[in-house]
């Protein structure tokens, strides 16, 4: 687990970046890491608290800088196929560190948002467009990260955690709409919080914030992958057709893996 917090603004400032990332820090004790850019009059802030996991050594170490230079990531998560896409994807890349954090960010680098959905795993990330001044927010398939973000139609603030957002906005209002949702069913439904104007990113989705030429600060939600496309409405009600459809899936699968060289042992099961 580690920890994420950022903003787009025009007048949050270092120090508070500091004091967001920091009120997360039980999630990333290993390390912390900061950016701050001021791009025609807007703050860009990424924090990143770190728990290593993957490589231990510094080359690892978060806000990470694209090869080049054009994006910075922040990053909480792990990709469980990160060294079948850096074989598959990549040819004569000097890699300059043994983790998946790199993997992501060079993926979005050469091949943009539609690299979300090759991730095999789980995350919450942030990346800086130096040149566009774009921030991109993405969140894997079904949610398992968290990535919580306040928006009022002037500034975009973002977090693993709301705490580090009320660090920065203090004067956050109750939606008291939502509390009958959370006494029915024991929690708040996806995209409300408990506050007013703080959302929660949806799974399987990525969000673009950019300056309009008008200069309004302009979100943009879209989905790169949706459960519902992968559930058939359709009730299998017998053995037979349950086995035929999971030998098909499984056949499936293979195929996949090959595409990435990552097929089982031929003496390992299908599945």
């Amino acid at each position: 687990m580690c920890g994420i917090a950022g903003f787009f603004s025009k007048k949050y400032t270092e120090d508070q970046l500091w004091t967001a990332t920091g009120s997360i820090s039980h999630r990333g004790p290993d390390g912390e890491g900061f950016f701050f850019q001021v791009a025609d009059g807007w703050n860009a802030g990424l924090g990143h608290r770190r728990l290593a996991i993957i490589d231990l050594t510094a080359a690892a170490d978060q806000p990470m800088k694209s090869h080049c230079g054009r994006y910075t990531m922040i990053f909480n998560g792990e990709i469980y196929n990160y060294k079948e896409i850096r074989n598959s994807k990549f040819s004569n890349v000097s890699w300059r560190s043994s983790g998946d954090t790199e993997v992501v960010l060079e993926s979005f680098a050469k091949y943009g948002p539609s690299c979300f959905e090759w991730l095999n795993g789980m995350f919450a990330l942030a990346i800086w467009d130096a040149q566009t001044h774009k921030i991109t927010l993405a969140r894997d398939h079904v949610g398992i990260k968290p990535l919580y973000y306040y928006y009022d139609g002037n500034e975009l603030i973002f977090s693993s955690e709301i705490k580090a957002i009320k660090t920065i906005k203090k004067e956050l209002s109750i939606n008291y709409s939502v509390i009958p949702s959370f006494l029915h069913v024991g929690y708040i439904p996806h995209p409300y919080t408990i506050y007013n104007h703080v959302s929660k990113l949806s799974a399987g989705a990525y969000m673009e914030a950019s300056v309009s030429a008008q200069g309004k600060l302009l979100i943009s939600e879209k989905s790169f992958w949706k459960i519902q496309d992968k559930i058939s409405g359709k009730v299998i009600c017998d053995e037979l057709s349950a086995q035929k459809q999971l030998d098909i899936l499984c056949l499936q699968q293979r195929r996949d893996a090959l595409s990435y060289g990552t097929a089982p042992h031929p003496t390992s099961e299908p599945w």
